[in-house]
């Protein structure tokens, strides 16, 4: 979406911006109305839907905004591992916590839109670009210590350690179609146990 030029205008899509993730976090993706959206935003919904065909318009802008919020999230939790890192083991630990916990600050936003995705291609279409772009940055942060993964599959190694990181944590999260499992156990035993098991899998010959 193009953003207006005007402060004014840009201040009004902001009020409705704001409005729509009080609304997610609140009642959920499906449980509200353009008019709570205006209500809530104090704007006329006419001006609402004269900026949005209507709320799937609305959601897909939303779902752009804090997906961008993620990743500018994850890639700077994920520098600063890099940067502090010592070896791999160190590395692997600090990216458990670093996408553990992008995942989990943003979790109430992103939910909703998990459940959006089986009805809606293009909220499926935009997390399944997030999610590539979420593997490409931890992945590619693994191969910093590749040195020490004795593998001849060294990509596949480590793109089978991002799956069972990424899955173990949205699992837990309740990330997906099921809730089945979500929250079970102790958070941080998981980010642990995760951490020390993933440097065992890439050490492996």
């Amino acid at each position: 979406m193009k953003l207006p030029v005007q402060e004014r205008s840009r201040a009004s899509l902001e009020r409705v911006l704001v409005a729509v993730e009080e609304l997610i976090v609140e009642r959920g993706g499906d449980d509200f109305t353009m008019q709570d959206v205006a209500k809530r935003a104090k704007l006329a919904v006419g001006s609402i839907y004269s900026r949005f065909q209507n709320k799937n318009a609305l959601m897909h802008i939303m779902q752009a905004r804090v997906l961008e919020r993620l990743d500018i999230d994850l890639r700077q939790r994920t520098a600063l591992v890099r940067a502090q890192a010592r070896d791999l083991s160190s590395l692997v630990a600090g990216l458990v916590e670093a996408l553990a916990e992008t995942l989990k600050t943003h979790a109430n936003l992103m939910l909703p839109f998990m459940d959006m995705a089986s009805a809606d291609p293009v909220i499926a279409e935009n997390g399944k670009r997030y999610h590539a772009a979420t593997a490409d940055c931890i992945k590619s942060a693994m191969h910093l210590y590749g040195d020490e993964i004795p593998s001849a599959e060294v990509e596949r190694v480590i793109g089978m350690a991002f799956t069972v990181l990424y899955s173990v944590i949205a699992r837990y999260l309740g990330y997906g179609s099921s809730q089945t499992g979500a929250r079970e156990g102790d958070w941080e035993a998981l980010k642990t146990d995760l951490a020390k098991m993933l440097s065992v899998f890439l050490k492996t010959p």
